[in-house]
């Protein structure tokens, strides 16, 4: 196994086909139950292009857009863990409810007949954070095979970033989608009770929502938390 794992890492480091490179991991990972593959940094999802462009994936497109459409690669457990973990986690072994809330990447996949997925944390050439992750039960996986694993999905991430340049990381607060929503209508020039109505949320509630948003920002107000949130992207 070693010698296969040796001579697919030496194959990335001489390819200079980003597709093909691809091609190798998604054969690699299916021969250990894993037929879905997703590469990239922590993303924004609401900058769709970049977000496209940057995450590598072979998913279902149908599968992907409802990842991409909900806030899971935002909030979710799975992806967050990118952030902590040094070493490959079950995706399953990180969600603490059964059944996970409905907006999340596992409760997403799950529908499309995927039971569980396994992430592997690789720091970029930039430093920021990201990795692979790969939808499927996966079989059995001794530590030495994951280990392996390890490495041919370091390799790849990296040839890719040399290739492509380094994946993008766009940072994203961490607001919620009420909080977004809220400073989408201070934008559009709306005040609190009109914010309120077109939310259908109390005012205080509100006005609460813009006040978490402009703290999470570093904002003095609600004026330069709408210029970041644009500038960062996080509106559409």
């Amino acid at each position: 196994m070693s010698k296969d794992v040796n001579g697919l890492i030496a194959g990335f480091q001489s390819s200079h086909s980003p597709s093909e490179i691809v091609e190798r991991v998604s054969e690699f990972s299916a021969r250990h139950d894993f037929p879905v593959l997703m590469l990239g940094h922590m993303t924004n999802p609401m900058s769709h292009a970049r977000h496209v462009r940057f995450l590598i994936s072979t998913c279902p497109s149908e599968m992907f857009d409802r990842l991409q459409k909900s806030d899971a690669f935002l909030y979710d457990p799975v992806i967050h863990g990118m952030l902590r973990a040094s070493a490959p986690y079950r995706w399953s072994a990180v969600h603490r409810t059964d059944p996970p809330p409905k907006h999340t990447m596992l409760s997403i996949v799950r529908t499309f007949g995927f039971e569980d997925g396994m992430s592997f944390p690789i720091f970029g050439l930039n430093g920021t954070p990201g990795g692979i992750s790969l939808c499927g039960a996966g079989r059995g996986l001794v530590p030495e095979e994951i280990d392996n694993m390890h490495r041919v999905y370091t390799a790849a991430f990296h040839r890719l970033e040399a290739l492509l340049g380094p994946f993008v990381y766009e940072q994203n607060y961490g607001l919620t989608s009420l909080e977004r929503a809220a400073l989408q209508c201070a934008a559009g020039g709306k005040s609190t009770p009109e914010t309120a109505d077109i939310l259908g949320i109390a005012a205080d509630s509100a006005k609460d929502a813009l006040k978490r948003a402009r703290r999470k920002l570093g904002a003095r107000n609600t004026a330069q938390a709408v210029a970041i949130a644009v500038a960062a992207k996080l509106m559409v």
